[in-house]
Protein backbone atom coordinates (compact mmCIF):
# COMPACT_ATOMS: atom_id res chain seq x y z
CA UNK A 1 0.00 0.00 0.00
CA UNK A 2 2.87 2.67 0.82
CA UNK A 3 4.80 2.04 -2.32
CA UNK A 4 1.71 2.41 -4.62
CA UNK A 5 0.58 5.43 -2.80
CA UNK A 6 4.22 6.80 -2.91
CA UNK A 7 3.95 6.07 -6.61
CA UNK A 8 0.26 7.53 -7.18
CA UNK A 9 1.75 11.20 -5.32
CA UNK A 10 4.39 11.55 -8.15
CA UNK A 11 2.44 9.86 -10.98
CA UNK A 12 -0.44 12.09 -10.35
CA UNK A 13 0.29 15.02 -8.41
CA UNK A 14 3.85 15.49 -10.21
CA UNK A 15 2.40 16.96 -13.39
CA UNK A 16 0.16 19.51 -11.76
CA UNK A 17 2.54 22.23 -11.14
CA UNK A 18 3.50 22.05 -15.02
CA UNK A 19 0.34 22.27 -16.54
CA UNK A 20 0.25 26.14 -16.57
CA UNK A 21 3.32 26.72 -18.37
CA UNK A 22 2.89 24.02 -20.76
CA UNK A 23 -0.74 25.15 -22.19
CA UNK A 24 0.54 28.94 -21.87
CA UNK A 25 3.76 27.58 -23.78
CA UNK A 26 1.68 26.04 -26.48
CA UNK A 27 -0.97 28.92 -26.49
CA UNK A 28 -3.58 27.14 -24.69
CA UNK A 29 -4.46 29.45 -22.24
CA UNK A 30 -2.64 30.47 -19.02
CA UNK A 31 -3.17 30.42 -15.40
CA UNK A 32 -6.52 30.68 -15.14
CA UNK A 33 -7.39 28.43 -17.97
CA UNK A 34 -4.89 25.94 -16.16
CA UNK A 35 -6.84 26.16 -12.99
CA UNK A 36 -9.79 25.22 -14.76
CA UNK A 37 -8.73 22.29 -16.43
CA UNK A 38 -6.73 20.92 -12.87
CA UNK A 39 -10.50 21.30 -11.13
CA UNK A 40 -11.30 18.64 -13.52
CA UNK A 41 -9.64 16.19 -11.45
CA UNK A 42 -12.07 17.51 -8.58
CA UNK A 43 -15.13 16.93 -10.81
CA UNK A 44 -13.40 13.43 -11.35
CA UNK A 45 -13.63 12.69 -7.85
CA UNK A 46 -17.34 13.76 -7.34
CA UNK A 47 -18.35 11.66 -9.97
CA UNK A 48 -16.41 8.93 -8.88
CA UNK A 49 -18.14 9.33 -5.30
CA UNK A 50 -21.65 9.55 -6.87
CA UNK A 51 -21.07 6.29 -8.80
CA UNK A 52 -18.56 4.15 -6.26
CA UNK A 53 -20.95 1.97 -4.87
CA UNK A 54 -22.45 1.13 -8.38
CA UNK A 55 -19.17 0.88 -10.01
CA UNK A 56 -17.51 -1.65 -7.16
CA UNK A 57 -21.14 -4.20 -7.92
CA UNK A 58 -20.60 -3.82 -11.26
CA UNK A 59 -16.64 -4.79 -11.46
CA UNK A 60 -16.64 -7.13 -8.92
CA UNK A 61 -15.26 -5.11 -6.17
CA UNK A 62 -12.60 -3.11 -5.17
CA UNK A 63 -9.63 -4.91 -7.61
CA UNK A 64 -12.46 -4.04 -10.77
CA UNK A 65 -12.16 -0.47 -9.42
CA UNK A 66 -8.68 -0.21 -9.19
CA UNK A 67 -8.22 -1.69 -12.90
CA UNK A 68 -11.07 0.63 -14.23
CA UNK A 69 -8.95 3.29 -12.50
CA UNK A 70 -5.67 2.86 -13.86
CA UNK A 71 -8.05 2.49 -17.39
CA UNK A 72 -9.19 5.89 -16.97
CA UNK A 73 -5.88 7.54 -16.10
CA UNK A 74 -4.49 6.20 -19.14
CA UNK A 75 -6.91 7.80 -21.16
CA UNK A 76 -6.60 11.87 -19.03
CA UNK A 77 -2.91 11.23 -19.49
CA UNK A 78 -3.26 10.43 -22.86
CA UNK A 79 -5.29 13.54 -23.13
CA UNK A 80 -3.07 16.04 -21.40
CA UNK A 81 -0.32 14.67 -23.59
CA UNK A 82 -2.27 15.69 -26.95
CA UNK A 83 -2.21 19.19 -25.74
CA UNK A 84 -5.62 20.53 -26.83
CA UNK A 85 -7.93 23.24 -25.35
CA UNK A 86 -8.13 23.91 -22.18
CA UNK A 87 -11.66 22.50 -22.00
CA UNK A 88 -9.76 19.25 -23.96
CA UNK A 89 -7.54 19.47 -21.19
CA UNK A 90 -10.26 19.91 -18.12
CA UNK A 91 -12.11 16.60 -19.62
CA UNK A 92 -8.69 14.83 -19.33
CA UNK A 93 -8.43 16.00 -15.84
CA UNK A 94 -11.83 14.63 -15.47
CA UNK A 95 -10.74 11.25 -16.34
CA UNK A 96 -7.30 11.18 -14.16
CA UNK A 97 -9.59 12.16 -11.51
CA UNK A 98 -11.94 9.63 -11.76
CA UNK A 99 -9.36 7.15 -12.30
CA UNK A 100 -7.51 8.09 -9.03
CA UNK A 101 -9.93 8.43 -6.89
CA UNK A 102 -11.07 5.14 -7.53
CA UNK A 103 -7.30 3.62 -6.73
CA UNK A 104 -6.55 5.77 -3.83
CA UNK A 105 -9.48 5.10 -1.89
CA UNK A 106 -9.24 2.06 -2.72
CA UNK A 107 -5.64 1.66 -1.54
CA UNK A 108 -6.45 4.15 1.61
CA UNK A 109 -9.17 1.45 2.49
CA UNK A 110 -6.61 -1.29 2.55
CA UNK A 111 -4.11 0.95 4.43
CA UNK A 112 -7.19 1.55 7.29
CA UNK A 113 -6.55 -2.58 7.28
CA UNK A 114 -3.15 -3.09 7.56
CA UNK A 115 -2.77 -3.07 11.47
CA UNK A 116 -6.27 -3.25 12.82
CA UNK A 117 -5.15 -2.56 16.36
CA UNK A 118 -2.55 0.48 15.08
CA UNK A 119 -5.20 1.57 12.24
CA UNK A 120 -4.06 5.41 13.18
CA UNK A 121 -0.84 4.60 12.54
CA UNK A 122 -1.34 2.64 9.36
CA UNK A 123 -3.21 5.57 7.87
CA UNK A 124 -0.60 8.14 9.05
CA UNK A 125 1.88 6.34 7.08
CA UNK A 126 -0.35 6.24 4.16
CA UNK A 127 -0.49 9.98 4.51
CA UNK A 128 3.39 9.93 4.83
CA UNK A 129 3.76 7.81 1.41
CA UNK A 130 1.40 9.95 -0.34
CA UNK A 131 2.43 13.41 -0.06
CA UNK A 132 6.41 12.15 -0.08
CA UNK A 133 5.12 11.37 -3.33
CA UNK A 134 3.92 14.57 -3.68
CA UNK A 135 7.47 16.40 -3.10
CA UNK A 136 8.89 14.08 -4.85
CA UNK A 137 6.88 13.90 -8.18
CA UNK A 138 8.01 17.93 -9.47
CA UNK A 139 11.61 17.31 -9.65
CA UNK A 140 11.37 13.58 -10.55
CA UNK A 141 8.74 15.23 -14.04
CA UNK A 142 11.27 18.35 -14.18
CA UNK A 143 14.05 15.82 -15.22
CA UNK A 144 12.34 14.18 -17.16
CA UNK A 145 10.86 16.70 -19.48
CA UNK A 146 14.59 17.93 -19.90
CA UNK A 147 15.55 14.74 -20.86
CA UNK A 148 12.81 12.49 -22.83
CA UNK A 149 10.35 15.55 -23.67
CA UNK A 150 6.63 16.53 -21.81
CA UNK A 151 4.55 14.47 -24.42
CA UNK A 152 6.56 11.08 -24.41
CA UNK A 153 6.89 11.13 -20.29
CA UNK A 154 3.08 12.42 -19.99
CA UNK A 155 2.14 9.38 -22.12
CA UNK A 156 4.57 7.32 -20.05
CA UNK A 157 3.27 8.41 -16.92
CA UNK A 158 -0.15 7.06 -18.25
CA UNK A 159 0.89 3.88 -18.94
CA UNK A 160 2.83 3.74 -15.33
CA UNK A 161 -0.69 4.54 -13.76
CA UNK A 162 -2.25 1.71 -15.74
CA UNK A 163 0.34 -1.24 -15.06
CA UNK A 164 1.09 -0.17 -11.46
CA UNK A 165 -2.96 -0.25 -10.85
CA UNK A 166 -3.19 -3.27 -12.80
CA UNK A 167 -0.38 -4.78 -10.74
CA UNK A 168 -2.13 -3.58 -7.32
CA UNK A 169 -5.29 -5.18 -8.00
CA UNK A 170 -3.53 -8.19 -8.92
CA UNK A 171 -1.86 -8.52 -5.68
CA UNK A 172 -4.59 -7.80 -3.47
CA UNK A 173 -6.35 -10.05 -5.02
CA UNK A 174 -3.57 -12.86 -4.65
CA UNK A 175 -3.45 -11.70 -0.89
CA UNK A 176 -7.11 -12.33 -1.16
CA UNK A 177 -7.01 -16.04 -2.22
CA UNK A 178 -4.02 -16.73 0.32
CA UNK A 179 -5.84 -15.30 3.32
CA UNK A 180 -9.04 -16.87 1.88
CA UNK A 181 -6.86 -20.48 2.21
CA UNK A 182 -5.84 -19.87 5.79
Amino acid sequence: CYVAVFCEGILIFGLIPYIAIMMQARGAGGIAEAGLAIAGMGVGGIICTLFVKRLLSWLGGMNGLIRLGGGLALLGFLGVAMAGSWWFEAIAFVLIGCGFYGVHSSIQTQATELAPMHRGAAVALHAFFFFLGHAAGPPIYGGLFALFGEQAVIVAAGFAACLGSLWLAAQFQRRDRQSMAL
